[in-house]
C-alpha cells in the first residue's frame, strides 16, 4: 500500500514539475515565430480590427506587414504581402476574399503629406519614430489604385510620393 501512496505521489509530483517548466510564450513571440525575417526589434506595430491582427515589421528599408486570425488562444496566418519603402514612399493594400474588409497602408517621402484619404475616408496615422510613419485604412469596399488621395497640411492634394 505505501509503495502505490509514494509512486502516486512521485507521479503528481512529476507531472507538477512537467506543467510548471512549460515555458509560456507571449502572443508577440507566436507572431514573431510565424513571420519569416522578423524579429521582436523589427517589428514596430500591430493593428487590431475584428478578430483579425496585423503585424507591421520593417524588412530592409521596407514596411511589411501580415495578418493573422484570432481564434481562442490560436493564430492563424491569413495574409500578408508586397511591402511599402520606408524612404521613398509607397502603398501595399490587399483585397482578400477571406477577410471581411480590405487593408491598405501608405508610406511618404514627401514632407508636405499631413493626411491619407481612402475612400473619401481619414486613415489612422502611426509614428514610430523620426523615420518611420504611415497611415493605414480598413474599408468595406475593396481597394484599388486610384482610391486614395494624399492631402497637404492645408488640405490640399499632394502627391504621396515625390520621383526624384
Amino acid at each position: 500500500m505505501n509503495c502505490v501512496k509514494v509512486s502516486v505521489a512521485l507521479s503528481i509530483m512529476l507531472l507538477f514539475l512537467i506543467g510548471c517548466s512549460d515555458k509560456q510564450i507571449s502572443f508577440e513571440e507566436r507572431f514573431e515565430q510565424q513571420i519569416q525575417n522578423a524579429s521582436s526589434e523589427s517589428i514596430i506595430h500591430y493593428e487590431v480590427k475584428s478578430n483579425y491582427v496585423y503585424v507591421f515589421y520593417t524588412d530592409h528599408e521596407m514596411l511589411r506587414y501580415q495578418a493573422f486570425k484570432m481564434s481562442g488562444s490560436t493564430i492563424e496566418w491569413v495574409d500578408g504581402s508586397g511591402g511599402s519603402d520606408i524612404k521613398k514612399g509607397g502603398f501595399s493594400a490587399s483585397n482578400n476574399p477571406d477577410i471581411p474588409f480590405s487593408f491598405s497602408y501608405f508610406t511618404s517621402n514627401n514632407p508636405d503629406v499631413k493626411q491619407v484619404l481612402v475612400h473619401g475616408q481619414e486613415t489612422k496615422y502611426i509614428r514610430v519614430n523620426d523615420t518611420i510613419s504611415f497611415w493605414v485604412a480598413f474599408t468595406e469596399t475593396p481597394f484599388e489604385r486610384g482610391d486614395f488621395v494624399a492631402l497637404s497640411f492645408e488640405g490640399d492634394e499632394v502627391d504621396l510620393v515625390i520621383y526624384e
